[in-house]
């Protein structure tokens, strides 16, 4: 697959990421991670993925977190950004 490809599907994964439907998250969110998982740069989609952190589909929020733990210390700057975000779902899960 060529490097432009990747891009276009990295668009659409961010617009399945922004879906109303927890099915459709959780689908881009495995997809994300077998790429990682394959060695894949998806680090561009870190903004996308955290805004995920306050799902209330547990297992989407468990693969936001595999995701983080992967690129915060690359992402360190947008990480810091994100501790609200992670803060509004604690607020929310508990």
């Amino acid at each position: 697959m060529r490097d432009d490809e990747w891009y276009y599907e990295f668009d659409d994964l961010k617009n399945l990421l922004d879906n109303n439907k927890d099915a459709v998250k959780l689908g881009a969110m495995k997809r994300i991670i077998e790429m990682v998982a394959r060695g894949k740069d998806c680090s561009d989609l870190f903004l996308a993925v955290v805004k995920n952190v306050v799902s209330k589909n547990a297992e989407i929020r468990k693969l936001v977190y595999a995701f983080l733990t992967h690129y915060a210390e690359q992402e360190q700057d947008i990480a810091l950004l994100s501790i609200s975000t992670f803060q509004r779902a604690l607020k929310v899960s508990v």
